[in-house]
């Protein structure tokens, strides 16, 4: 998912604007521009500065002398310029001294000069604005000042600059600010610094500052409140003209020109398209932006955590990605980046989980729609409001959708398409949400059903842009026009994509990534519509990124059984307490298991047709065997077994396991986790089974095959064997479901393999290298050889199994002696 930063970030890229003319108007003769060349001269320039080559003026300020070319400083500071192409005496002279300017001060803004690089800190940033402000003889880095304005304000000196002065800064269009709110408290702080002078001065002031570019929220919470602007008249003329811009319905606010209704345009920094985590083939955690100037792609700081079909957004200054999937789980989760910091935070967290959801900015609150929470899609719709840092609920949309495209255009939310859950088919269908009413209405259908749509605004367009339907992706885009309510069909992209991330920049729309329905791409093109084409971006991302897949989940059945689970699993959770649930809900989900998995073996024996299956036909299932099998089995569970059972809700607080209904992992991460489980068990059992196999202590070793004995052993093997039980645990688990599932399917196969029936039909025999009853039974006959538990694989590499194959391949020339006989 891409995203498109207003120029806020110092320390990724910058940027120029692109060429948009129509390559087809006027044949020119070609033309290479090396985009290397200005930056690279520039470092050849200071490296001869550094070495006092070719410099042919020295700088003084205090004790501070610094070698410099008059024509690099000429060509980037008007007060340099002006004095050394003037008549001044400077003009000729080997040293100039800078008066009342600190040296080290100086030295920076000159390393500036060459490197384009300087530090602004807390510490440095008032000698700066001193400085700056000193050299109104040094003109040229005023755009430093507006650059760090947010710096700027914090400190001192800024407090003590003249009316003029900070007129002269607040007014200007290059601010980079992340907010109008910025400015509006830099205004009431200088003049609650001298409040019984300044505050005359406040109409003054308040001219530069474009409260229109407010949201209403903080005009109404914030602006209307302020003592400064009630007490001025020429103030609130300010205040109701931003409220009546607001008013405008959004076609009519481009009539209200004013410079206060103007949007700031930082010329020194770029705007960003940048991709967040994403799907690659798995859910990943880099984050990275491309440099238009130099057509590549940079890393930036990585996620907190892995995320992908998750909603992205620009608000406030900062990057939000919301909800999405972590590789295992729907989240609920926010993390904002800071692009001046190069950092990720966490904010609140979502009342629902979502993913593929669609996320956008409306009116100043951050919107998060539809998308789908592991079971179903959703139709809710809920908002975070950056000040007070909540979510709420606001009404749902008509129809659920999942992998769904939002935009903004005209003051309304566009919801696009997607994918519903109940009619099995991807959606056509478009709704609009208007934020005053509180209300959702469907608008004009697109012409083809789409889900996984990349939806961008472009001249208050809405674009919907590939997706697919069912298993066939698009590369066709259709357009919406909101004041005629209709859609049409512009030039398709040049490769199919789902699931891309779209963002218009300088005129042209681009589209980043996605999928072609059988692999991710890395690829970049963008839509210019005034030639109405596509063109592919030279520069690829690192990986290829697609950030929903959901739709593979979402075509296939809904579980009936997941709805009654997710009931009883709550009621559980509602009526008792993590120690009764880690203990005791363990011994009775053990109990219940093992009695009821050892019913099936014990009818067997009452069934005449079964005994052909029964593997060892002269071991009678006596009575009195079974009962004494029985009474060590109860001192087993409950005098060995429970301690441990016991120990299970510490060892889930230790670790910190959730029991929740919603960190629950899906059954498919479940069967891999237990199988993970398995596999470590098996290899654990084979190696200490072997050594316990040793003849001085095998006959305190099971040795008669019925299933109820399969935990009918001595309590030292019970414990040392049982050892191989837990180690996959302590690795695995990341939920108590997983205690419980791994119990069931270690008892499922443990009874199996001690049941002596070898039972054609049974589904155990469809997992790989399964060892099965016949296997282990012949190791309770023949005392030496198939020692694993579950698995036939470390047997076969170590040839403890050799005994075994022989003796099939003497049964089975048995078997063929005794046929040719009956014929």
């Amino acid at each position: 998912m891409e995203m498109l930063l207003p120029p806020v970030c110092t320390k990724l890229c910058h940027q120029k604007p692109l060429d948009l003319k129509d390559d087809n108007t006027e044949i020119h003769c070609p033309i290479t521009v090396n985009p290397w060349h200005m930056k690279k001269a520039f470092k050849v320039m200071n490296e001869l500065r550094s070495q006092n080559l070719l410099c042919d003026v020295t700088i003084v300020a205090e004790d501070m002398e610094i070698a410099a070319h008059r024509v690099v400083l000429a060509a980037c500071s008007p007060y340099f310029h002006a004095m050394f192409t003037g008549e001044m005496s400077e003009s000729r002279a080997k040293k100039v001294r800078i008066k009342e300017v600190d040296g080290w001060t100086l030295r920076m803004l000159i390393d500036y000069i060459y490197t384009a690089e300087i530090q602004v800190t807390e510490e440095n940033v008032q000698v700066l604005t001193t400085c700056s402000a000193q050299c109104g003889r040094v003109g040229y880095y005023k755009k430093l000042m507006q650059q760090h304005f947010s710096d700027v304000v914090l400190s001192e000196e800024y407090l003590n600059l003249g009316v003029e002065q900070v007129c002269s800064l607040i007014s200007s269009d290059k601010l980079t600010i992340a907010s109008e709110e910025k400015v509006f408290e830099a205004v009431i702080a200088w003049v609650n610094h001298d409040k019984d002078v300044r505050q005359e001065l406040m109409a003054r002031l308040m001219e530069h500052v474009r409260l229109p570019l407010l949201s209403r929220e903080y005009l109404v919470q914030r602006v209307e409140e302020e003592i400064l602007v009630k007490n001025s008249s020429a103030c609130k003329d300010f205040l109701i003209e931003a409220m009546k811009y607001h008013l405008l319905p959004t076609e009519q606010r481009a009539l209200m020109k004013s410079t206060r209704t103007k949007l700031r345009t930082p010329a020194s920094l770029p705007k960003l398209m940048m991709v967040v985590g994403g799907q690659a083939p798995k859910a990943i955690r880099s984050v990275e932006c491309y440099d238009f100037k130099e057509e590549r792609w940079h890393q930036v700081a990585e996620l907190p955590s892995r995320r992908c079909r998750a909603g992205m957004v620009y608000m406030g200054g900062m990057v939000y990605a919301v909800g999405g999937f972590n590789g295992s789980l729907r989240v609920r989760t926010v993390d904002s980046y800071d692009p001046v910091k190069d950092q990720w935070t966490s904010v609140a967290n979502m009342q629902d989980r979502r993913s593929t959801l669609g996320a956008a900015v409306l009116n100043g609150l951050l919107y998060a729609v539809g998308g789908f929470d592991g079971s179903t899609g959703l139709s809710s719709v809920e908002v975070y409001n950056l000040k007070t840092n909540e979510w709420f609920h606001v009404a749902p949309m008509n129809t659920r959708r999942s992998s769904v495209g939002v935009g903004v255009v005209g003051g309304k939310l566009y919801a696009v398409g997607g994918y519903d859950g109940a009619s099995r088919q991807c959606l056509s269908s478009v709704e609009c949400y208007d934020a005053n009413s509180n209300e959702w209405s469907y608008v004009a259908e697109m012409s083809t059903r789409r889900s996984g749509a990349g939806v961008g605004v472009l001249n208050n367009l809405l674009y919907a842009v590939g997706g697919h339907d069912g298993p066939l992706v698009r590369k066709s885009v259709e357009v919406f026009d909101p004041i005629a309510s209709t859609w049409k069909q512009v030039a398709d992209m040049n490769m199919c994509r789902r699931n891309a991330g779209v963002c218009a920049v300088n005129g042209l729309l681009y589209v980043v990534g996605g999928d072609d329905g059988s692999c991710n791409l890395s690829t970049v093109e963008y839509y210019n519509p005034t030639t109405d084409k596509w063109t592919v971006v030279s520069s690829c991302m690192s990986t290829g990124r697609s950030y929903a897949v959901e739709y593979i989940d979402s075509f296939l059945p809904d579980n009936p059984l997941q709805q009654p689970f997710k009931n009883a699993w709550n009621y559980m959770l509602d009526n008792y307490t993590k120690f009764q649930i880690a203990t005791w809900g363990s011994l009775i989900v053990h109990e219940v298991s093992y009695f009821l998995l050892c019913v099936p073996g014990f009818i067997f024996q009452f069934i005449p047709y079964m005994q052909k299956y029964k593997i060892q036909q002269d071991k009678p299932e006596t009575w009195e065997k079974q009962w004494k099998c029985f009474k060590t089995l109860l001192f087993n569970h409950f005098f060995i077994q429970l301690p441990l059972i016991c120990g299970t809700y510490y060892f889930t607080e230790y670790f910190n396991i959730p029991y929740g209904w919603e960190e629950m992992p899906r059954w498919y991460v479940l069967v891999a986790q237990c199988f993970g489980c398995a596999v470590i068990e098996d290899a654990w059992h084979y190696f200490l089974h072997r050594l316990l196999h040793h003849k001085r202590i095998y006959k305190y070793i099971h040795k008669s095959p019925f299933g109820m004995q399969a935990e009918y052993a001595h309590p030292l093997e019970t414990l040392i064997l049982g050892t191989g039980f837990f180690i996959g645990i302590v690795l695995f688990c990341n939920h108590v479901v997983l205690l419980w599932a791994w119990v069931i399917c270690r008892l499922m196969e443990t009874i199996d393999v001690h049941s002596g029936y070898d039972v054609p039909l049974n589904p155990l025999h469809l997992v790989p290298f399964y060892a099965g009853a016949r296997f282990h039974d012949f190791h309770h006959m023949n005392f030496i050889g198939n020692y694993a538990s579950t698995f036939t694989w470390w047997d076969r590499l170590f040839g403890t199994d050799s005994q075994f194959i022989a003796y099939q391949e003497k049964e089975k020339k048995k078997q063929c002696i005794t046929n040719k006989k009956a014929n």
